[in-house]
């Protein structure tokens, strides 16, 4: 949804004069699947005590986001340093704890679990985005959730509990 509709979304909450933005936020938004992915794996990895392995690929993600910056900011400007941070994340937040072979159990059930949805939500984008916004953006939770059902990652345990919560 906010890939598609951060354009519209950012003009309704800021003003036409920062429309510009939601190109930044649409790339920024899948900064999020490293990130989230990558806090889940080192609190694990801290809990089991290695968080030598977290503090390097903190560290790693860190110099490849600078290098990237001072490669696509002068090219692309927000959208480069965006694209600088989705790919530094993902490395640092994901790809990096392969190379651990006591990080690696870690990562393969992190991939398992995290694959499908974000497959369904690059795909979602993939054949909305050349809709109209107003269309792809009533259709991309129904196509997102109806993928999650069709695929059975999501059940009726995650209905129950986001009801719960509400």
């Amino acid at each position: 949804i906010v890939t598609v509709g951060s354009g519209p979304l950012i003009k309704i909450l800021y003003g036409k004069e920062y429309v510009l933005s939601g190109q930044v936020l649409s790339v920024l938004i899948w900064s999020e699947a490293g990130s989230f992915l990558g806090m889940i794996i080192g609190i694990a990895l801290i809990a089991r005590g290695l968080q030598k392995i977290t503090l390097i690929s903190a560290s790693v993600g860190a110099v490849v986001n600078v290098i990237l910056n001072i490669a696509f900011i002068p090219k692309w400007g927000p959208v480069g340093a965006a694209w600088a941070t989705v790919i530094s994340y993902s490395l640092s937040g994901f790809f990096l704890f392969l190379l651990f072979p006591s990080a690696r159990y870690l990562w393969v059930m992190g991939a398992k679990e995290s694959f499908t949805p974000l497959f369904i939500g690059l795909s979602c984008v993939a054949i909305l985005n050349s809709l109209g916004r107003p269309l792809a953006l009533f259709l991309m939770p129904i196509l997102y959730i109806g993928g999650l059902l069709a695929l059975r990652v999501w059940n009726s345990d995650d209905t129950r509990m986001i009801f719960s919560v509400l």
